[in-house]
Parts: C-alpha cells; structure tokens; sequence
C-alpha cells in the first residue's frame, strides 16, 4: 500500500523533483550497499596461528 502511495506522490512530482528522488534513492543504495555483511569463513588464510599457541607464556612462569 505504501508503493503505492509513493509511487503517486512521485507521479504528481514536476520531472526535475523527480530526478532528486531518483538521486536520493540512488544514495540509498549505495549507503546501504557500503558494508557488506560478513560472510562465515571469510577470514580464511588472513592470519597464521603458531604451533606453540596454547603454550604459557613466560611472563606467568613465577605464577606456575
């Protein structure tokens, strides 16, 4: 129904207001299109873990 409503008040708009809605439509888009949500395993091969990872650290050695 919204559209709808829209679309006639666009209508009723003289061409050069429309080419403004048109561009604000456009901004939209792009803002929203901007930052691509983040897909799952996307981060694949971005970093390297070394092998002694899970070791402790020498710093907490006096706590061990």
């Amino acid at each position: 129904m919204e559209d709808q409503i829209i679309l006639e008040k666009v209508k009723n708009l003289e061409s050069a207001q429309q080419a403004q809605v048109l561009d604000f439509i456009e901004f939209l888009e792009q803002k929203h299109n901007r930052r691509p949500s983040p897909q799952f395993g996307s981060g694949k091969g971005t970093f390297e873990m070394l092998p002694d990872f899970g070791e402790p650290l020498d710093d907490f050695k006096e706590y061990q």
